[in-house]
Formats: structure tokens, C-alpha cells, sequence
């Protein structure tokens, strides 16, 4: 089985990979533009780095990325979509179905229960507020005047209710019964899918990343905090946050007694986002050269891209979760590996950089 995978960002890429890698298959992430030829990977999960653009190149990019699954083959397509629908999702949407060529209802499921999305009647709430009387509502480059999903994401798909995990697993198995080709949703629903995928290619085994079949091993999952004195010799880590949310500012003071951590974030009065964005990988770039850093922790879909791109680091493996939709992953087709963990902005508990160097302090 292979399956592709589209995300608008590099953080949400990293989500959807964790979500196929926890049932078992082979993911590999691949930035903007992605170039996996050699990729023995059963899920290829390509980040457009799209949220950002106009409706016009957003499709041009998602239709590209969905002619690379068919000359790749693959069986079932997902496009990954933010759960408070940011970005320019109806033509990404509108490019997706038409590249993928699929004749039937395609199902567009936002909500994320574990995360407080739900939909119901129609309608996306976030903990129970409508979305766009939130400030996600309110998003400075494509604000949302309603809530109701049709309207964002255009008309001819199915947009189930989904209230809370059971259905969000009943409304997978119903997709996958159904032999739909391509699916649309959160990160929430790709794990949902990724386990009924996964039941279907190896029918009652439950397996993990690097276990036989039929094993009952599970996914590696950091559920501790830092141990000061666990004998580990701790290599530097850079963590870099382009994420002004207050709750990013919180995970950020939470590590300040961390040695071997070097932190760089965005300022608190932000100006042009764009010189803010170059100024801040200019020194994150210098600090990583200057110490030989290839560990790294980053807030925010475009800085992870931006940082990335600028240590022509293109392609990554998920290794092991480090929060519920954070993964730990290590670079591939590159002869010096680094290991990344992303997240974004606004998004993951106090404690998650803790788990993170932790992690990445074990890493070799």
C-alpha cells in the first residue's frame, strides 16, 4: 500500500506523519519542492509550504504534489488541513479533487476531539465557541466571517458530524468501507484513517515502526521529564520559536534553567512578519554554525520550513512521539543527520520542550 500524504506546512506535515507512523507504516516528510525518488517510505508526506500563498499558487502547488503521488502510484491520497481551516483552503481543496480525479463524495473532516474541534451541524467549534468568533477566526491573512464549513471549504463534499472520538473512528471506517480514494481532514482524522489502513492491510495485528508483524511493540512515546542527572552528556540543542502565542511564550519560560540550550525567538512587538521571519533564521542559522548544533526544537510551521531550507535539510523520518501530535524526527538522503522536533505555534503542554531535549539529548 502507498499513500500520499499533503500538508500546507511543515509542522502540520510532521503531524500527519507521526499519525501513519504510530500504525505502523514507513512515513517519510519531504520539504517544498520534495524529491523522493529513492524513498523506500509506504507514505510519502510532501509539505506544499502553502498556508501563505494566493489562492492561485497554493492550487498550482497541490496539484503538482498530487501528479507526483499518481506517477508514484499511490493507492490513497490525504490532504492534511489545519483544524481551524487557515490558509487558503478552498483552493487547495478545489485543485485537490480535480488532480485527484476522484468521482465520488470526498470527506472533509476538520475536527479534532482531542484537541477541542468538533463539528456539529455543520458548523466548526473550537471548546464549544464558534470558529470564527475565536481568534483563529481572525487570522490576519485569510479571516473567517462564519463557521460553518461548507462555506469555507466549498460545496460537493461530506462533512460529517463529529463530536468526539468514537464517531471520528466510525466516520474513518465508513470513508475506508466506502473505497473513497482520497480524504481530507486534521491531523485527528489521518490517525484515524492511518489505524483503519493499517487493519486493512495486516487484518488483526497490531504493528509498530521497526517491529515484526504481529508484534504488540508499540510506538516509542517520551512520557517523562528531564532527569538532571540520568549520566546522559547532553549535546547543545537550538530551539527556535516563531510564535509570539502567549502559550509558546510559557513553553519557552519553562526551560530557562536547561543547560546546553540555545534559545532564539521572536521579538514581543513584532513588525513586518516577513523581516521578522529573516531575521530570526539569520540567527538561528549563525548560533547552529558557530556551535555545530544538529539539534534542533522549533515553534511554528513556517520558521521549521524557513530553518530548514536554509540548512538544506530536506527530508526527515519520524523516530518517536514526543507530545500527543509532536513528533521526534532525523534527517535522511543527507551524509550529516540532524534531528529536529517541531510543533505549532500556540499548540502542545507546558512541559513539551522539557520532553523534547530530553529526547533529543538521547539521540545519536
Amino acid at each position: 500500500m502507498k499513500i500520499g500524504v499533503l500538508a500546507d506546512d511543515l509542522t502540520g506535515a510532521g503531524d500527519a506523519a507521526l499519525a501513519f507512523e504510530r500504525a505502523g507504516f514507513r512515513t517519510e516528510i519531504f520539504l517544498w519542492p520534495p524529491s523522493g525518488q529513492r524513498s523506500r517510505a509506504d507514505v510519502w508526506v510532501i509539505s506544499t509550504e502553502s498556508r501563505g500563498l494566493s489562492d492561485e499558487e497554493a492550487g498550482k502547488r497541490v496539484r503538482r504534489a498530487a501528479g507526483l503521488f499518481r506517477q508514484w502510484r499511490a493507492s490513497f491520497v490525504y490532504k492534511k488541513i489545519d483544524s481551524t481551516l487557515r490558509g487558503p483552503v478552498r483552493a487547495e481543496l478545489d485543485a485537490f479533487r480535480l488532480a485527484t480525479g476522484n468521482p465520488e463524495r470526498v470527506p472533509v473532516v476538520p475536527a479534532f476531539p482531542a484537541a477541542g474541534r468538533t463539528v456539529e451541524g455543520g458548523r466548526l467549534r473550537l471548546e464549544g465557541v464558534p470558529l470564527h468568533r475565536t481568534a483563529f477566526g481572525r487570522d490576519p491573512r485569510h479571516p473567517l466571517r462564519t463557521d460553518r464549513v461548507a462555506d469555507i471549504v466549498g460545496d460537493g463534499f461530506w462533512i460529517p458530524d463529529v463530536k468526539d472520538e468514537k464517531v471520528l473512528r466510525r466516520v474513518a471506517a465508513e470513508a475506508i468501507k466506502g473505497k473513497v480514494r482520497s480524504a481530507v481532514g486534521s491531523a485527528g482524522f489521518a490517525a484515524a484513517l492511518a489505524r483503519v489502513l493499517a487493519g486493512n492491510r495486516h487484518p488483526g495485528e497490531s504493528r509498530g515502526p521497526g517491529s515484526k508483524a504481529g508484534s504488540k511493540k508499540p510506538f516509542q512515546t517520551l512520557d517523562a521529564g528531564l532527569r538532571r542527572h540520568d549520566g546522559i552528556k547532553r549535546p547543545p540543542v537550538l530551539l527556535v520559536s516563531g510564535s509570539a502565542h502567549p502559550k509558546s511564550r510559557a513553553q519557552l519560560g519553562a526551560i530557562h534553567s536547561l543547560e546546553n540550550v540555545f534559545v532564539v525567538s521572536v521579538p514581543a512587538q513584532r513588525g513586518d512578519p516577513r523581516e521578522v521571519l529573516r531575521s530570526l533564521i539569520r540567527k538561528a542559522v549563525r548560533e547552529a554554525r558557530r556551535y555545530g548544533i544538529r539539534r534542533f526544537a522549533v515553534t511554528g510551521g513556517e520558521t521549521a520550513a524557513a530553518l530548514a531550507g536554509a540548512l538544506n535539510v530536506r527530508r526527515w523520518r519520524v523516530t518517536a512521539e514526543v507530545d500527543r501530535g509532536v513528533p521526534l524526527t532525523v534527517s535522511s538522503g543527507v551524509r550529516d543527520q540532524s534531528w529536529w522536533v517541531t510543533k505549532p505555534g500556540g499548540f502542545g503542554r507546558e512541559g513539551v520542550w522539557k520532553r523534547a531535549i530530553h529526547l533529543l539529548a538521547k539521540t545519536r
